[in-house]
């Protein structure tokens, strides 16, 4: 198991590195659900989903079976990709919005859903477009993804402060216990 070079008492706030690696630290103690100092490819893929990355279906695949801590934090560092922009993802949402109202219909969004990334085998189940319907707080077939968009932004990044209080962004449906 890999020794933490840094106290966390002794942090500076302002040490972007040293407080991602310390994130990067209880991200894989939680994805190390039987804490035998390795993680599956399964909880590879979450550990790299709690420091902001999203990999696709087929990248988890090419993932080792199994990877101790060093391993994964050397694979997140060496194929890390920056988050996408808010102007990126708001010109998508644009694409539906025929009367630039910021919103769109749902029934557009989730058709998109599901056929987008088949190749991949990424594109959204029946149940996955539901809990999206949830969290985004869809009224009727009305997306406002303006809403929305701030949420996708802020959970792109690698979440380094409130771990464990009710700080880290959320949807309309979601819980922390």
């Amino acid at each position: 198991m890999v020794s933490f070079r840094c106290a966390p008492s002794t942090i500076p706030t302002d040490v972007l590195q040293c407080s991602l690696e310390q994130e990067a630290l209880r991200a894989f103690a939680i994805c190390d659900t039987d804490c035998d100092g390795s993680i599956n490819q399964q909880e590879f893929a979450f550990f790299l989903r709690a420091l902001g990355q999203n990999p696709t279906n087929a990248e988890v695949k090419l993932l080792p079976e199994t990877a101790d801590y060093d391993t994964a934090f050397k694979h997140y560092n060496e194929n890390k990709k920056e988050p996408e922009t808010e102007d990126h993802i708001r010109q998508l949402f644009k694409v539906w919005d025929k009367n630039n109202h910021g919103t769109i219909e749902f029934k557009d969004l989730a058709q998109c859903l599901k056929i987008f990334g088949s190749a991949t085998e990424d594109n959204f189940t029946e149940e996955e477009i539901e809990h999206l319907k949830k969290e985004a707080d869809v009224q009727g077939d009305t997306f406002e993804y303006g809403k929305f968009l701030d949420l996708m932004v802020k959970t792109q990044e690698p979440h380094l402060v409130a771990s464990l209080d009710d700080s880290w962004p959320k949807g309309a449906a979601t819980v922390y216990k």
